[in-house]
């Protein structure tokens, strides 16, 4: 089983919960979240991947914990990137920025389409460039929307199918 934590804010960590337990019930990867208060707990727990979701400035933390891990960043925040270069990781972003690995492509009122633009390695095997149409409600966040996608993608790509977002 993988670790993955997950900086974000209450908002999300409760839709994000919500989707995990009712529609992905993965038994390949377990979510952690990580808040400033219980940051300092978590010096055990092996992550194989930390998302940041939100801005944050408690960024020793994360440095500490962040040999060989999959960092998975949104792009469109503001972060000191001083802090966790020297670290020896493997990066993938997402969000609107035109660079990113993970950007939408497509946006309406019940549907987005997400564009996978480099390829992501995995423990497993190569995901290759695409793109990934899913239905969703009016109240879905588009970031967290991405944030999903990229663990499903890293950890158990068959679950998107099957996704109402």
């Amino acid at each position: 089983m993988y670790f993955v934590g997950i900086i974000t804010s209450d908002k999300s960590r409760k839709y994000i919960n919500e989707i995990i337990k009712n529609q992905i019930k993965s038994e390949k990867f377990k979510v952690i979240f990580i808040t400033e208060k219980n940051a300092k707990n978590m010096k055990n727990i092996r992550f194989d991947t930390i998302v940041i979701n939100k801005e944050v400035k408690w960024l020793d933390f994360i440095r500490d914990n962040l040999k060989n891990v999959n960092l998975v960043l949104n792009s469109d925040l503001k972060i000191d990137y001083n802090q966790i270069k020297e670290s020896n990781l493997r990066i993938i972003n997402y969000g609107f920025n035109s660079k990113a690995t993970i950007t939408l492509s497509s946006n309406t009122d019940d549907s987005v389409q997400i564009c996978i633009q480099r390829n992501i390695i995995n423990k497993k095997e190569n995901i290759e460039q695409q793109e990934i149409s899913l239905i969703k409600s009016q109240s879905s966040d588009i970031y967290d929307i991405m944030l999903l996608i990229t663990i499903l993608l890293m950890y158990d790509k068959n679950k998107i199918n099957f996704l109402k977002l």
